[in-house]
Protein backbone atom coordinates (compact mmCIF):
# COMPACT_ATOMS: atom_id res chain seq x y z
CA UNK A 1 0.00 0.00 0.00
CA UNK A 2 2.37 2.87 -1.12
CA UNK A 3 0.73 6.08 -2.75
CA UNK A 4 3.73 8.58 -4.69
CA UNK A 5 1.69 11.20 -2.91
CA UNK A 6 0.92 10.09 0.32
CA UNK A 7 3.94 8.52 2.59
CA UNK A 8 2.66 8.61 5.64
CA UNK A 9 2.15 4.99 6.80
CA UNK A 10 4.17 4.29 9.96
CA UNK A 11 4.56 0.49 11.22
CA UNK A 12 4.69 -0.97 14.19
CA UNK A 13 8.39 -1.21 14.24
CA UNK A 14 9.55 2.62 12.80
CA UNK A 15 7.48 3.95 15.53
CA UNK A 16 7.64 1.40 18.63
CA UNK A 17 10.69 -0.58 17.41
CA UNK A 18 7.83 -3.59 18.11
CA UNK A 19 6.20 -2.99 21.09
CA UNK A 20 2.87 -3.46 20.71
CA UNK A 21 1.30 -1.51 23.18
CA UNK A 22 3.90 1.49 22.85
CA UNK A 23 2.93 1.02 19.08
CA UNK A 24 -1.27 1.13 19.79
CA UNK A 25 -0.43 3.94 22.48
CA UNK A 26 1.37 6.12 19.34
CA UNK A 27 -1.15 5.56 16.76
CA UNK A 28 -4.08 6.25 19.42
CA UNK A 29 -1.77 9.43 20.42
CA UNK A 30 -1.97 9.89 16.42
CA UNK A 31 -5.43 9.95 16.11
CA UNK A 32 -6.73 11.97 19.26
CA UNK A 33 -4.62 14.99 17.69
CA UNK A 34 -5.55 14.53 14.65
CA UNK A 35 -9.59 14.25 14.85
CA UNK A 36 -10.40 15.21 18.49
CA UNK A 37 -7.80 18.18 19.42
CA UNK A 38 -7.89 19.37 16.06
CA UNK A 39 -10.53 19.91 14.06
CA UNK A 40 -10.21 19.15 10.76
CA UNK A 41 -13.22 19.79 7.90
CA UNK A 42 -14.41 18.24 4.38
CA UNK A 43 -16.67 20.55 2.17
CA UNK A 44 -17.08 22.72 5.43
CA UNK A 45 -18.27 20.68 7.45
CA UNK A 46 -16.43 19.24 10.85
CA UNK A 47 -15.28 15.47 10.69
CA UNK A 48 -16.08 13.93 13.75
CA UNK A 49 -15.15 10.96 15.85
CA UNK A 50 -17.67 11.25 18.92
CA UNK A 51 -18.48 13.92 21.45
CA UNK A 52 -17.93 11.30 23.86
CA UNK A 53 -14.70 9.42 25.09
CA UNK A 54 -16.72 6.49 24.49
CA UNK A 55 -17.38 7.25 21.17
CA UNK A 56 -14.78 8.34 20.29
CA UNK A 57 -12.94 4.99 21.44
CA UNK A 58 -15.76 3.42 19.55
CA UNK A 59 -14.66 4.53 16.83
CA UNK A 60 -11.09 4.42 16.91
CA UNK A 61 -11.16 0.28 18.10
CA UNK A 62 -13.84 0.20 14.84
CA UNK A 63 -10.77 1.47 12.70
CA UNK A 64 -7.89 0.03 13.97
CA UNK A 65 -9.28 -3.63 14.40
CA UNK A 66 -11.35 -6.26 12.64
CA UNK A 67 -14.08 -8.49 14.21
CA UNK A 68 -18.13 -8.18 14.66
CA UNK A 69 -18.70 -5.25 16.72
CA UNK A 70 -21.56 -6.58 18.43
CA UNK A 71 -18.76 -9.01 20.51
CA UNK A 72 -15.79 -8.54 22.76
CA UNK A 73 -13.79 -10.36 19.79
CA UNK A 74 -12.82 -7.60 17.63
CA UNK A 75 -9.21 -8.04 17.08
CA UNK A 76 -6.20 -5.33 16.82
CA UNK A 77 -5.37 -5.27 13.11
CA UNK A 78 -1.75 -3.62 12.82
CA UNK A 79 -2.51 -3.03 8.94
CA UNK A 80 -5.44 -0.82 9.77
CA UNK A 81 -3.15 0.99 12.55
CA UNK A 82 -0.66 1.69 9.88
CA UNK A 83 -3.17 3.18 8.15
CA UNK A 84 -4.45 5.72 10.60
CA UNK A 85 -1.96 7.64 9.68
CA UNK A 86 -3.12 7.92 5.72
CA UNK A 87 -6.82 8.63 7.25
CA UNK A 88 -6.42 12.31 7.80
CA UNK A 89 -4.94 13.08 4.72
CA UNK A 90 -6.30 11.41 2.46
CA UNK A 91 -9.86 13.70 4.08
CA UNK A 92 -8.13 16.77 3.84
CA UNK A 93 -5.34 16.88 1.38
CA UNK A 94 -5.72 18.22 -2.04
CA UNK A 95 -3.22 16.15 -3.67
CA UNK A 96 -5.24 13.45 -2.82
CA UNK A 97 -8.17 14.40 -3.69
CA UNK A 98 -6.92 16.21 -6.98
CA UNK A 99 -5.91 12.78 -7.93
CA UNK A 100 -7.31 10.65 -11.08
CA UNK A 101 -7.47 7.45 -8.61
CA UNK A 102 -9.55 9.10 -6.10
CA UNK A 103 -13.51 7.88 -5.99
CA UNK A 104 -15.93 9.47 -4.27
CA UNK A 105 -19.38 8.47 -3.95
CA UNK A 106 -22.99 8.68 -1.86
CA UNK A 107 -24.87 5.66 -1.05
CA UNK A 108 -28.07 6.06 1.24
CA UNK A 109 -27.91 3.37 3.87
CA UNK A 110 -29.47 4.12 7.19
CA UNK A 111 -27.95 6.52 7.03
CA UNK A 112 -26.16 8.82 3.46
CA UNK A 113 -23.07 7.54 3.44
CA UNK A 114 -19.81 9.38 1.77
CA UNK A 115 -17.64 6.81 0.74
CA UNK A 116 -14.27 7.92 -0.29
CA UNK A 117 -11.41 5.07 -1.57
CA UNK A 118 -8.33 5.39 -3.19
CA UNK A 119 -7.02 2.42 -5.43
CA UNK A 120 -3.87 2.87 -5.68
CA UNK A 121 -3.73 2.22 -2.03
CA UNK A 122 -6.52 0.33 -1.53
CA UNK A 123 -7.68 2.70 1.09
CA UNK A 124 -11.52 3.33 1.82
CA UNK A 125 -13.07 5.49 3.83
CA UNK A 126 -17.15 5.60 5.41
CA UNK A 127 -18.20 8.35 6.76
CA UNK A 128 -22.17 9.20 7.67
CA UNK A 129 -23.15 12.59 6.06
CA UNK A 130 -25.30 14.38 8.34
CA UNK A 131 -26.85 18.03 8.18
CA UNK A 132 -23.30 19.76 9.78
CA UNK A 133 -21.14 17.67 10.29
CA UNK A 134 -19.63 14.16 8.73
CA UNK A 135 -18.63 11.12 11.12
CA UNK A 136 -16.16 8.57 10.66
CA UNK A 137 -17.73 5.41 10.16
CA UNK A 138 -14.87 3.10 9.39
CA UNK A 139 -11.47 3.02 7.38
CA UNK A 140 -9.60 0.02 6.18
CA UNK A 141 -7.47 -1.20 3.75
CA UNK A 142 -8.97 -3.31 0.63
CA UNK A 143 -6.75 -6.16 0.06
CA UNK A 144 -8.82 -8.23 -2.65
CA UNK A 145 -8.19 -6.65 -5.99
CA UNK A 146 -12.00 -8.05 -6.92
CA UNK A 147 -13.43 -5.99 -3.86
CA UNK A 148 -11.10 -3.15 -5.28
CA UNK A 149 -12.92 -3.50 -8.67
CA UNK A 150 -16.34 -3.55 -7.12
CA UNK A 151 -15.80 -0.50 -5.08
CA UNK A 152 -14.84 1.10 -8.02
CA UNK A 153 -17.83 0.04 -9.91
CA UNK A 154 -20.32 1.12 -7.72
CA UNK A 155 -18.87 4.22 -7.40
CA UNK A 156 -19.34 4.21 -11.29
CA UNK A 157 -22.84 2.95 -11.44
CA UNK A 158 -23.63 5.41 -8.78
CA UNK A 159 -22.12 8.67 -10.09
CA UNK A 160 -23.98 7.31 -13.59
CA UNK A 161 -27.68 7.10 -12.17
CA UNK A 162 -27.28 10.78 -11.01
Amino acid sequence: MTCSKNNNKRDMESVSQGDYKKYENEVKKQFINDFVNTPIYRNNKRISVGKTQEEIDKCFDHITSVGSMDSKTRLPDLRRMECIYILKSILTDKDCQQCKNYYVWEKEEKYLKEKIFCPETGYLIILNKRNFIYKIVSAYFIESPSKRKKLVSECQETLKSK
